[in-house]
């Protein structure tokens, strides 16, 4: 009935590809900080990417305390203080750390010190000690020490360790008068990391 449609031109010319058609944007874009991009790009170091991309965006805090009483072991008052409680914080991702270290009300720390303190994660294996010491020279008598850094063992901590400040014949830890090494405070205790919130930014 309508002989010029078998020869119509247009049907010939019909494209094979989709009318409609947009560019696909880059899987890897140069200019990303996106990390989930970078952890792509390259399956074989994925493992490390991941951990790298997790501790930008994360902060981990744990927490020990331990706690000391005075004269507990049955050592003598300090001649430069007696540790009543010892907070260990740090980053489970990166091992940052600080650590506050407390007096006795009636023996604050004064003189020239060091705080040793000396962890081993029973975890890890006995005879294994973390070191985070720290020396002073106080001009007054201070009721508490703060000092921080960096210690890339305390990473390898997992939360529900069990943290000691002492191991007999390996480590101790405790409060030492740089002028009189005999005169020391002896902090003999264990605890358990847990896990803090991290602080509100």
């Amino acid at each position: 009935l309508f002989p010029g449609a078998l020869s119509c031109p247009t049907q010939a010319a019909i494209p094979l590809i989709p009318v409609f058609s947009f560019p696909e944007p880059p899987l890897y874009p140069s200019d990303s900080t996106d990390t989930r991009f970078h952890l792509r790009a390259n399956s074989h170091t994925d493992a490390h990417a991941h951990a790298t991309a997790t501790a930008t965006a994360t902060v981990v805090l744990a927490v020990v305390i331990f706690q000391d009483d005075i004269a507990s072991q049955g050592d003598a008052i300090s001649t430069v203080g007696e540790v009543s409680s010892v907070v260990l914080e740090f980053d489970i991702l990166t091992g940052d750390y600080q650590i506050t270290v407390t007096a006795d009300a009636g023996n604050p720390f004064n003189g020239d010190l060091v705080f040793n303190l000396n962890l081993g994660n029973q975890r890890i294996g006995p005879g294994l000690a973390t070191s985070l010491s720290k020396s002073f020279h106080l001009n007054s008598p201070t009721a508490t020490l703060t000092y921080s850094g960096t210690r890339s063992g305390l990473a390898s901590w997992h939360i529900g360790d069990v943290v000691t400040t002492f191991e007999p014949h390996e480590f101790g830890s405790g409060v030492v008068d740089l002028d009189s090494l005999a005169s020391r405070d002896e902090l003999e205790a264990s605890s358990t990391v847990e896990q803090r919130p991290a602080p509100t930014p």
